[in-house]
């Protein structure tokens, strides 16, 4: 699993490093843990800055995830269109299922996905939030031999979406009202 880390976390640093349509780039954001609730998750890569290296977390054992924030971007960028550029460098990618709901008050988008990515074969879900000129991503990743189907790795995933942090002034809540 090191091993697919470290691709994944090549890949997110490539993907970070395109600029916005104004030149910005995305900023890896640190997850919202509550104060009176033990992180489930840890940080696997303590020295990264967030800036040039997005911060990846071990949650539950296996599951793996990162958020990144963009601002700037214009109307015309669709969710769909900068949920996609998470994905690049991936292989055999196939959706399993996309949903649009709202999130305190922001646009959310929650995709499943399966890909391959070197000789690994993963699950991986995004959930993007956008409010107005700000979009803000959660990538979560497993090996498919760690779950037992899409949907118990989907359900894993979906209750660490809490810990992302809505765009800007959008108050913190209870998990995506997401429809399926």
């Amino acid at each position: 699993m090191r091993c697919t880390v470290c691709v994944l976390l090549l890949t997110l640093v490539l993907v970070s490093g395109c600029g916005g349509p104004k030149g910005s780039k995305p900023k890896s954001v640190p997850l919202a843990f509550e104060a009176d609730a033990p992180p489930s998750c840890e940080l696997t890569n303590p020295k990264a800055s967030g800036k040039k290296e997005p911060l990846v977390y071990k949650c539950n054992g296996d599951l793996f995830l990162t958020t990144l924030k963009e601002c700037s971007i214009p109307d015309k960028f669709t969710m769909l269109a900068t949920t996609r550029q998470l994905l690049v460098g991936f292989a055999s990618l196939k959706l399993l299922k996309q949903s649009v709901g709202e999130f305190a008050g922001a646009k959310a988008l929650e995709s499943l996905y399966e890909a391959r990515f070197d000789v690994d074969d993963l699950y991986l879900m995004t959930f993007s939030l956008r409010r107005e000129d700000c979009v803000q991503d959660m990538v979560a990743w497993t090996k498919r031999e760690h779950a037992s189907s899409p949907e118990s790795f989907s359900e894993q995933a979906q209750g660490l979406a809490r810990l992302v942090s809505p765009p800007p002034q959008a108050p913190s809540g209870a998990p995506p009202n997401v429809s399926r």
